[in-house]
C-alpha cells in the first residue's frame, strides 16, 4: 500500500524506471494501480494519476496504458461519460502504437460501460469488435469473459436464443480451464436465457449447477442472484403443475 509518506519515493523509482525501460516501468505502474483500484484505495490511485502525469514524456502504448487505467477507475466511479473519454482516447493511442491486445481489451471494457448503462446495441458492438482480438492475443479466460458478455448484450436486446448459442462457446472455455467461479457467474447468465425462452427445466438444472459451482468457490458475490434465479424457476413450476392439475 502506498501511503502520503512512502508515494514520493515510489514515483521517484517508477521515473527512474521509465526512463531506463520504459515498458517495465508503465506495467508497474499499471500493476501497481490496478491493485490500488481494485481494492477501493481511492486515494492512492488519484496520487498514482498524478504521478504519471507528472512524469511528463509518455506517449503510445505507455500513455495509451495510462488511460486505460484511468478509465477503468472512472467506470468504477460511475463517471460513465468520462470513462468512455479515456477509453476512446486509449483506444486510438493503441490502434496507433499497434497493439492489438490493448486495443480488444479497451474494447470489451468500453463494452462493459454501454452494458451499465443500458446501451445494449453499442455493447454488442464493442464485445463483436474485441472478439477477433481476443481470439489471437488474449488468454482463453479473458476471452470468455468478452463472449459472456456479448451473450448478455444479446439477450438484453431481445434475442435469448442467439444469446444462448453465443454463451455456450464461453461455458465450454471456463469448463476445459476448470474456472468454477466464471462457470457459476456464467450458468446464471445461462439459467436466465432459457427462462427467456420458456425452457424452466434446463433453467433449473443451471441455476442448481450454479449454486454448486459458486458455493465450492467460494464465490459470495454471484450467489444471490443463482439463488434468486432458482426460486423464480421453482415457483413457476410449481405454478404450472397446479395449473395442469386444475384442467384434469
Amino acid at each position: 500500500m502506498i501511503t502520503s509518506e512512502t508515494s514520493v519515493y515510489f514515483l521517484e523509482y517508477l521515473r527512474l524506471e521509465l526512463a531506463r525501460d520504459e515498458e517495465t516501468g508503465i506495467n508497474h505502474w499499471a500493476a501497481t494501480f490496478d491493485r490500488a483500484r481494485e481494492a477501493l484505495r481511492y486515494s492512492e490511485c488519484q496520487a498514482l494519476l498524478a504521478g504519471a502525469k507528472s512524469m511528463g514524456g509518455l506517449h503510445g502504448e505507455a500513455q495509451a496504458i495510462v488511460w486505460h487505467c484511468q478509465a477503468n477507475w472512472l467506470r468504477q466511479l460511475s463517471n460513465w461519460d468520462e470513462a468512455v473519454e479515456r477509453y476512446e482516447r486509449s483506444l486510438r493511442a493503441f490502434r496507433a502504437a499497434g497493439n492489438k491486445l490493448g486495443e480488444g481489451q479497451v474494447l470489451s471494457d468500453l463494452g462493459n460501460v454501454y452494458q451499465a448503462i443500458g446501451n445494449w446495441q453499442r455493447a454488442a458492438e464493442c464485445y463483436t469488435q474485441a472478439l477477433p482480438l481476443k481470439r489471437q492475443y488474449a488468454l482463453p479466460q479473458d476471452l470468455a469473459s468478452t463472449i459472456n458478455n456479448l451473450a448478455v448484450a444479446q439477450a438484453d436486446l431481445g434475442e435469448p436464443a442467439q444469446a444462448l448459442e453465443t454463451l455456450a462457446e464461453a461455458l465450454a472455455i471456463y469448463r476445459q480451464h476448470k474456472a468454477e467461479a466464471a462457470l457459476g457467474q456464467a450458468l446464471i447468465n445461462r439459467g436466465n436465457f432459457l427462462v427467456r425462452l420458456g425452457q424452466l427445466e434446463s433453467a433449473r438444472a443451471a441455476y442448481e449447477e450454479s449454486l454448486h459451482l459458486l458455493t465450492v468457490s467460494n464465490n459470495r458475490w454471484d450467489l444471490p442472484s443463482a439463488w434468486n434465479g432458482l426460486g423464480n424457476v421453482r415457483r413457476h413450476l410449481v405454478e404450472l403443475s397446479e395449473a395442469a392439475e386444475m384442467y384434469q
